[in-house]
């Protein structure tokens, strides 16, 4: 199963309904709190690398790498992604 970001953070529960179904497993209001969930694999003061994983998941991470990277990170990752990109649909051409 491919699964986009995007879908997730644009249509949640639509999206994990298709993964669960995928998966063989019952619909559960749950997954759309995950963030809620209290549990020692998910303490941010234990896993401080993965502060992300205990929050709800957020829009404002796509595209992200747009404003965050350096212009040589940029062209280091469209030289080995570019193509992948394109054929993903995240870019229409070499151009960006």
């Amino acid at each position: 199963m491919e699964l986009k970001y995007e879908d997730l953070v644009g249509a949640p529960r639509q999206t994990m309904e298709r993964v669960l179904e995928f998966l063989g497993e019952p619909w559960d209001e749950d997954v759309l709190c995950h963030h809620e969930v209290v549990s020692g694999s998910r303490d941010s003061a234990r896993f401080p690398a993965n502060i992300e994983a205990t929050q709800p998941v957020q829009r404002s991470a796509v595209g992200r790498w747009r404003d965050e990277m350096s212009d040589e990170d940029k062209r280091i990752f469209k030289d080995l992604a570019g193509p992948l990109l394109v054929e993903l649909g995240y870019e229409t051409g070499d151009d960006w």
